[in-house]
């Protein structure tokens, strides 16, 4: 059995950083809670390798079946 994982070797970024504050000099809503967030410096940025696509993977098995 042959099995290949990203076959054309696609290394597009698929997540990142998602760190956001409150924006407390922004408006607020009723209850004082803050209705607008800043994003973080590293926003958006992959910042482990799990942030990435698989590399290309190619697995061969071999087996006897009764």
């Amino acid at each position: 059995k042959l099995e290949v994982f990203n076959l054309f070797n696609d290394d597009s970024q698929i997540f990142g950083n998602t760190s956001v504050s409150a924006n407390f000099n922004g408006p607020l809503d009723a209850s004082g809670i803050p209705t607008t967030f800043t994003p973080g410096t590293r926003y958006r940025q992959a910042t482990a390798n799990g942030h990435y696509t698989t590399p290309r993977e190619y697995q061969v098995s071999a087996g006897i079946r009764f």
